[in-house]
């Protein structure tokens, strides 16, 4: 956004690190709305500095007029990778957390303000907003049992003592407590990330606070009946990533009723959306074949 701030935060108190996957700085309406909250407020813009990493293939011009730290790296290495080198430079920085955002996450003035001003006095390991999306909630939710993800109530606020899920986008996470817990998990370059991110931070102890701020964070909408073929392919990297993260995190009861829940998604893939490929690949999965 031209004209914003021409040097960096002598003494950032937080960066943020907004990560570009096939679309320009000015059309990610993350990077956008926290330049536009920045340049509106001055306390934001000094305690903020915000850091973009783009994933684009390909060739792409820098940033023009952004004093932040831009990153590109055409080979797509996803975005275990990119949080770790912005963990790495917040580090570097001396700010003592560390914001991660999807490109298509809204941040807001009220959000920004309210992270700061626990960022100065919580002793959790992280910070989280409730993302919305359609009028319905995402995150942060309850671990999966056997059902869908289960939002967590509207009316829980501030430390949250059992264990929680919550999506990376958004979650403002204290460097030195995330440094403890081993940083981002690269097992999990781009899927999954998020359930071995905050299972890994609440293994060693990490607290979860839950922000009062609310945020619109666009999901990528699924037609109904059968997949298409790329989003097959889509589903099976995200089956994947499942699989991989009850292998390595989960408990022996997490691993039997992760098998449980998807025989009941096979069933109603085949039954409702009558996607027999996509039915066939979740089984497989549940008899350890490669999908």
């Amino acid at each position: 956004m031209p004209g914003l701030s021409s040097v960096l935060p002598i003494n950032p108190q937080i960066v943020a690190v907004v990560v570009l996957y096939r679309m320009t700085a000015d059309e990610s309406p993350s990077f956008h709305s926290i330049q536009a909250c920045r340049a509106a407020t001055p306390e934001l813009a000094s305690a903020y500095e915000v850091m973009v990493w783009d994933n684009t293939p390909g060739e792409r011009a820098s940033l023009s007029d952004f004093a932040g730290h831009y990153v590109h790296d055409g080979s797509n290495p996803g975005l275990a990778a990119a949080y770790n080198a912005a963990l790495a430079h917040a580090t570097e920085r001396g700010a003592p957390w560390l914001l991660l955002l999807d490109q298509d996450t809204v941040v807001t003035e009220q959000f920004l303000a309210e992270a700061l001003s626990l960022s100065q006095t919580s002793r959790a390991g992280v910070l989280v907003p409730r993302l919305t999306w359609q009028g319905r909630t995402l995150s942060p939710f309850r671990p999966i049992i056997v059902g869908p993800p289960v939002p967590l109530e509207d009316s829980v606020l501030g430390e949250w003592h059992e264990p929680l899920q919550a999506f990376n986008s958004g979650a403002v996470f204290s460097v030195q407590q995330l440094q403890q817990a081993g940083g981002f998990d690269s097992d999990f370059p781009i899927d999954y990330l998020d359930h071995a991110t905050f299972t890994r931070l609440q293994s060693r102890g990490g607290r979860i606070h839950v922000l009062h701020a609310r945020l619109e964070h666009a999901l990528a909408s699924q037609a109904p009946g059968p997949l298409s073929d790329g989003a097959l392919r889509r589903e099976r990297d995200i089956l994947a990533g499942e699989q991989r993260y009850f292998r390595k995190y989960g408990t022996t009861e997490e691993k039997r009723l992760f098998k449980i829940r998807l025989l009941r998604r096979a069933a109603s893939v085949l039954f409702h959306k009558h996607d027999l490929r996509n039915a066939t690949m979740i089984l497989k999965t549940v008899l350890g074949l490669t999908p």
